[in-house]
């Protein structure tokens, strides 16, 4: 094929990948001319793989010196950063509140390491 006819073929679409990881975006207007972002996430093959890691005690390294905590679903960070008015940098650069996530009952489920989320991290 030539220059000139490749120039001329329209790609087509790409699918993004099912995974755990894509979260959807949708804009819904209203009649007032507002719009509201609603974000969606499938949570439960991440809620399955917590529950494998600390049903296999696989939330600590060899070493002892790391652990894999939670893991926590994308919109739920963005949730809890929203409610509280803080950045995304600031939820990774202060400490305080992925303890208030580990903390948090409701977010148990995603929790792999450890019942008490308060001796998790110092």
């Amino acid at each position: 094929m030539n220059d000139a006819a490749a120039a001329d073929e329209v790609p087509e679409p790409l699918e993004a990948p099912s995974a755990p990881e894509v979260v959807r975006t949708r804009f819904v207007p209203d009649e007032d001319g507002n719009v509201t972002v609603e974000l969606a996430q499938d949570v439960e093959p991440i809620l399955d793989y917590a529950k494998e890691r600390a049903a296999s005690g696989a939330g600590r390294s060899p070493s002892n010196e790391m652990h894999e905590l939670a893991h926590f679903p994308s919109v739920l960070v963005e949730r809890y950063c929203r409610e509280r008015g803080v950045s995304f940098y600031e939820f990774m650069a202060n400490p305080e509140h992925v303890q208030a996530m580990l903390a948090d009952p409701a977010l148990a489920y995603f929790r792999v390491l450890g019942n008490n989320p308060h001796g998790l991290m110092r």
